[in-house]
């Protein structure tokens, strides 16, 4: 099997749909178009719901786009699995009730086995246990063994989100191969771990959802499909983890150089996966801005006005004193511009401390002198 790179991937399966009759569009904004379901897009089909229910006339009946998608739900995964990401890119074919359940689970067999070259041995099927029809299709149509398709339920095989169209799903699954699984004697398509890997999801929406539980049948049948990008990525590249892939891994490479730290190294304030590395970053002094200010400023008033800026100067200088050694502590985790300022204002103040004590012993020389003087001039009168 090739290798190929994230964007080839999303042009092959855009140029696939296209030859059977897809109208190819361009991925729609995150924010979502009224629709008061959801607050950010977080599925292909997600601005094409008016489409689904009927309410607007689709400029085709068949569509195909890459999504940009964020998912908030899968935040806790993210580091723990190879597989979970908030935001990612969704390859999805749609049909208006145009083709249904044949179509949509022929094409999708054909453009991982005969278009990418993924091992059919390596694929396996699932699908909602109640939808004998898509388990026939596999089974009677595709030539798939009964016991290498699963049957689920709702949890796993019935796609909805939020208020909108919904219905039951079929998923094929890839096997990584034992090196990603979880050790376990009873590991098998649907376990946790990151060997059985989720690549497409064939969704038959029938139903409307009106986001409290209640289902009506759809006037018209649908196809919605959806495929993560970097999950099929992931697959035919053989790394790790979504974060390996080529794309992403060029972004973590140009963080690992500006952050100074090795990807999966351990670090006393480690995190997980990609996260690592992102709080590995350095980061500001917490008073350097304020040493700074308090620093320039006692400059300034330290001349007109000694004993304020005689305070403002010590004050600074307190405060530089504890960034100086926070700093000197721990050097990897602060940057070196925020040690700077904190300097700069340290100088600023023991200069301002130093004109200003000039200034308030000058002060109260001229002082001193005036109340002498005025007490020989008493004296002597």
């Amino acid at each position: 099997m090739k290798k190929y790179g994230l964007n080839e991937l999303r042009q092959m399966f855009l140029d696939f749909f296209e030859s059977k009759g897809h109208l190819v569009k361009s991925s729609y904004s995150l924010v979502p178009h009224n629709d008061n379901s959801l607050l950010l897009i977080n599925a292909g089909m997600a601005p094409l719901k008016p489409y689904f229910t009927g309410q607007e006339v689709p400029p085709r009946t068949r569509m195909a786009t890459c999504q940009k998608c964020i998912r908030t739900g899968d935040i806790e995964n993210i580091g723990k699995t190879a597989r979970h990401g908030t935001f990612f890119e969704m390859l999805g074919n749609f049909s208006f009730g145009d083709y249904f359940k044949h179509e949509a689970i022929h094409w999708s067999w054909e453009f991982l086995t005969e278009v990418v070259g993924l091992e059919a041995d390596r694929l396996y099927p699932s699908v909602y246990l109640e939808d004998d029809e898509a388990f026939d299709i596999w089974n009677k149509e595709m030539g798939i063994p009964k016991d290498r398709i699963f049957k689920f339920g709702k949890e796993d095989n019935f796609w909805e989100h939020g208020a909108g169209p919904c219905g039951p799903c079929s998923e094929i699954y890839y096997d990584r191969g034992e090196k990603y699984g979880c050790g376990k004697p009873d590991c098998t398509v649907g376990c946790e771990c990151d060997r059985y890997i989720e690549i497409w999801n064939n969704v038959f929406t029938q139903f409307e959802n009106d986001g409290k539980g209640n289902y009506t049948t759809l006037k018209q049948k649908n196809i919605d499909t959806g495929m993560g990008l970097e999950r099929l990525a992931t697959v035919v590249q053989d790394v790790d983890s979504i974060f390996d892939v080529d794309t992403i891994k060029a972004l973590r490479d140009k963080v690992c150089e500006i952050s100074g730290k090795e990807y999966k190294k351990e670090y006393k304030f480690n995190n997980q996966c990609i996260m690592e590395i992102m709080n590995g970053a350095k980061k500001d002094l917490p008073n350097a801005t304020v040493v700074l200010v308090l620093g320039i400023l006692s400059l300034i008033f330290c001349w007109c006005y000694g004993f304020f800026g005689l305070i403002l100067g010590i004050i600074a200088v307190v405060l530089a004193g504890g960034q100086r050694k926070l700093y000197l502590q721990s050097p990897d985790e602060y940057t070196e511009s925020s040690f700077k300022n904190v300097n700069a204002g340290r100088v600023c103040g023991i200069i301002s401390i130093c004109i200003a004590g000039v200034v308030v012993v000058v002060l109260l020389l001229v002082l001193m002198g005036i109340v002498a003087g005025i007490g020989i001039a008493s004296f002597g009168l």
